[in-house]
C-alpha cells in the first residue's frame, strides 16, 4: 500500500534533522568559548614592552595593566584604554588614541550591542555582538588564557575593527623555544584562522607565542600581513 502523505513526511523528517544539526553546531560553539578561556592567575600590576620593526627601526610602546574593582567586578585595564573582565578576558571597552590624544579607535561593549567608532574612517555605528566573542585588538593578553593543558583546538566569535563579528579557530601547533629581544622562552605556538564562510574564502593565518610557564605572557605575533610584533620587556611589579 502506497502512503500519499510519504514524501510531505519525508521533508518535515528532513527539516528536523537540519534544526537538530544546527542545535548541535550552536550548543558546541558557544559552549567552547565560554568555558575554555579563562584567566590563568594573571599579577596584579604587569609592565609589557612591545617592539616592532619599522624600515630597519625598532618602535616600542609600553603598557602597565592593573588589576581593579569596578561595579562589583575584577577587571584588568590599561589605563583608559582597554578594559577586559577579570575571569575570562572578555571585552569591556578598547580605545586607542594617538599621540596629541586623538581616538582612533573606541568600542564599547553593551549587553550583545557594540558601539564602534573610528572617526578617521568615519564610522559611528552599533553593531550586534554575542555575549561569548572577545576583541581582535586585545588578543596578546586574552590569548594566554588558551587551556593550553586540557585543549588543541578552540573557536569562537571576533570583532574586528571593520567593524564585523567573524568566527575564527585557534590551534596549539607546537611547543618551541622562541628569541626576541626581552630573551629566550619556552613557548606555546599558537595558530589562528578564520573559519565559517570567510575562512572558505580567506586562508591566511595568524600566529601567536605564549610562554609555556605561567601566567603564560605574551611572546611574539606574526600576522599574514608580516609585521612582526615581539616582546621588549616583561616585570612584574610588586
Amino acid at each position: 500500500m502506497k502512503c500519499k502523505n510519504l514524501p510531505f513526511i519525508v521533508l518535515i523528517f528532513q527539516k528536523l534533522l537540519i534544526i537538530l544539526l544546527f542545535v548541535l553546531c550552536f550548543y558546541e560553539w558557544t559552549s567552547d568559548a565560554k568555558s575554555l578561556i579563562s584567566n590563568p592567575g594573571v599579577p596584579d600590576v604587569e609592565k609589557i614592552t612591545y617592539g616592532l620593526e619599522d624600515n630597519g627601526n625598532l618602535r616600542t610602546w609600553t603598557d602597565t595593566v592593573r588589576k581593579v574593582n569596578k561595579n562589583n567586578m575584577t577587571v584588568y585595564e590599561w589605563g583608559n584604554k582597554m578594559v577586559l573582565r577579570g575571569d575570562d578576558f572578555r571585552p569591556i571597552s578598547v580605545h586607542i588614541v594617538d599621540e596629541q590624544g586623538r581616538t582612533q579607535i573606541a568600542i564599547d561593549y553593551t549587553n550583545q550591542k557594540t558601539h564602534v567608532v573610528i572617526p578617521i574612517e568615519k564610522i559611528d555605528k552599533w553593531i550586534e555582538v554575542p555575549d561569548d566573542a572577545y576583541d581582535m585588538l586585545t588578543l596578546f593578553y586574552v590569548l594566554r588564557g588558551f587551556p593550553y593543558e586540557h585543549k588543541k583546538k578552540i573557536k569562537f566569535p571576533l570583532v574586528i575593527p571593520k567593524p564585523r563579528v567573524v568566527k575564527v579557530s585557534l590551534e596549539l601547533i607546537s611547543k618551541e623555544n622562541v628569541t626576541v629581544r626581552a630573551g629566550t622562552f619556552l613557548c606555546y605556538k599558537l595558530q589562528m584562522k578564520l573559519s565559517g564562510i570567510f575562512g572558505r574564502f580567506y586562508r591566511k593565518n595568524w600566529y601567536f607565542w605564549f610562554t609555556v610557564e605561567k601566567p603564560h605572557h605574551f611572546v611574539k605575533y606574526e600576522p599574514p600581513t608580516g609585521e612582526v610584533i615581539e616582546l621588549v620587556g616583561y616585570e612584574v611589579i610588586e
